[in-house]
């Protein structure tokens, strides 16, 4: 395990959980325990737009998303996004999501029909 510290959470960049051109997803767990003694576990889509302006506005927009969709049982759930100001990820993009149960192998046939997640409005 080899934990790199990105804002309140201890990201494991040996373990990735997917990876592609526009963004890492990686386990992670909080810094800090809760008040109950938990220890939060997440996943941490670190997206690799530091630079181009539309990269930034594009994974922004892909935040919005998520986050139009909370509360979808067919969406992994988002928790917090910001930029990260120090370490070998300042200045990049991170969200944090929910953390799955199980691997994402196969959903591809079985995607529910998108009608199914009506966005939420705020």
């Amino acid at each position: 395990m080899t934990d790199v510290r990105v804002g309140d959470w201890l990201v494991d960049v040996s373990a990735p959980l997917g990876s592609g051109h526009f963004a890492r997803v990686l386990p992670a767990r909080r810094v800090r325990a809760n008040p109950a003694g938990i220890v939060e576990r997440r996943a941490v889509k670190i997206y690799h737009a530091r630079g181009s302006a539309a990269q930034r506005q594009s994974a922004l927009a892909e935040i919005r998303v998520q986050e139009e969709l909370l509360g979808c049982p067919h969406a992994v759930a988002y928790v917090d996004a910001f930029v990260a100001e120090q370490g070998e990820f300042a200045g990049c993009l991170v969200q944090v999501m929910e953390l799955g149960d199980r691997s994402r192998a196969g959903i591809d046939e079985r995607r529910p029909d998108p009608s199914q997640c009506q966005p939420v409005r705020q």
